[in-house]
């Protein structure tokens, strides 16, 4: 797989201090320090298995060992009760899994359209009379309808246009029960979706930026460089830099304190278990890069001595001749 792992020294990851709690046992933002660990988490070179998902950018970072992605709790399925006769649910498709399970309510129940395997195809309106392919529905590349203990509607990806609906009818008897599906509202540009990649930029000292993470997985994996694969210590490029984050929405912060001598890239990543029908070789994983402006005093000084010295070498060189 191409690990990059040297002897004599660590790779820096994050780590989730200790929670703290006010006094009227309110959640605080939890500090998230730099420590330096043995190969606790590690960065990946180019990848040479086919079978690897990767970044279509060739950009990414992997986790350490034994930190497998889970699947974050997927939306409430809708369950048809069979007691009415035109009862109508609506069901969300989830963000991060893709997926949504509805149930007909009796095993009496027929479909409509009739179920087919390999057939990912529903109804375009609520009269539910003409059939279209889930891609043309929803937009996208596609997906998979599978019948389970109901039946569960899988996307191959999420289309920027959340507008798109499939319809589908169960029918028990003389009792209809109409399934609207629907996808979600689309989330704020730095929210964290799958494949997403958020930039962020850092010109001011003492700047905060935040964004939002909606992932069970920690601690979040870090690199640095134009192309998020560079090892460095981010605690000496970046001193001070102090992370924050808030359990009850997932919401990060980063503020850093005073500027570098150099322009640096700072590249977090939040980990997404990959969906059932998601694209082959393509990581399902979040890519936050985070641009970190050069202190123009300390450059401007830096480019003044290095004029200085050219001038002095000249002058002692001259006087030589």
């Amino acid at each position: 797989m191409g690990h990059l792992l040297f002897s004599g020294a660590f790779v820096v990851a994050v780590s989730f201090a200790t929670s703290l709690v006010t006094s009227a046992g309110r959640p605080q933002p939890q500090s998230l320090d730099f420590v330096e660990r043995g190969p606790v988490l590690f960065l990946q070179g180019p990848r040479e298995s086919a079978g690897t998902p990767t970044r279509e950018s060739g950009e990414g970072l992997v986790s350490g060992q034994g930190m497998t992605p889970r699947r974050l709790q997927q939306a409430a399925g809708a369950v048809c009760t069979g007691t009415g006769e035109n009862e109508q649910k609506e069901l969300m498709i989830d963000e991060y899994t893709l997926e949504g399970t509805f149930e007909c309510g009796s095993a009496q129940t027929t479909l409509s359209p009739a179920y087919v395997p390999n057939l990912a195809t529903a109804h375009d309106t609520i009269e539910c009379k003409a059939t279209q392919a889930l891609s043309t529905l929803f937009k996208n590349k596609g997906g998979e309808v599978q019948k389970l203990t109901g039946y569960t509607i899988s996307l191959k990806d999420m289309p920027t246009d959340r507008d798109g609906k499939a319809y589908y009818k169960c029918t028990d008897n003389t009792n209809n029960c109409f399934v609207t599906v629907k996808l979600p509202p689309q989330p704020g540009p730095n929210v964290c979706t799958l494949s997403k990649t958020i930039t962020l930029s850092v010109d001011q000292p003492g700047q905060t930026v935040e964004f939002k993470c909606p992932s069970s997985i920690g601690p979040l994996s870090v690199a640095t460089g134009h192309g998020c694969m560079a090892r460095e210590e981010v605690k000496t490029l970046l001193p001070g830099v102090d992370f924050k984050n808030s359990n009850t929405d997932k919401s990060y912060s980063l503020t850093i304190p005073t500027l570098p001598a150099s322009q640096q890239t700072l590249c977090l990543e939040c980990d997404y278990a990959t969906p059932t029908h998601y694209e082959v070789g393509r990581s399902p994983n979040c890519l936050i890069k985070i641009a970190v402006k050069s202190d123009e005093s300390a450059s401007g000084a830096t480019s003044a001595t290095t004029a200085l010295s050219w001038i002095v070498l000249s002058a002692v060189l001259a006087s030589t001749v």
